[in-house]
């Protein structure tokens, strides 16, 4: 996966997006959005986002960590998060 954001395909790319006659979306700023929660929301809403900020484990980029073939040290080592994993 390559990951690119708007402004470098538009700087990097411009002219392929021209002659293809593509163009990114003009995006508004955002606006704030207010939720009311009656007291079980509220309770399900906070034990959630207490579950994603403390809970839940990322294993995005670290493929590595759970192949259990052979690897070298590097291998291992790159795909550490921490230096107790």
């Amino acid at each position: 996966m390559i990951r690119r954001t708007r402004t470098e395909i538009e700087r990097y790319y411009g002219e392929d997006l021209k002659k293809q006659g593509l163009k990114f979306p003009e995006v508004a700023n955002p606006e704030p959005l207010f939720y009311k929660f009656n007291k079980t929301e509220s309770e399900v809403f906070d034990e959630t986002i207490r579950s994603l900020t403390h809970d839940f484990k990322y294993a995005r980029y670290t493929p590595l960590a759970y192949y259990t073939g052979k690897r070298d040290e590097h291998e291992i080592q790159s795909q550490r998060t921490s230096p107790s994993s």
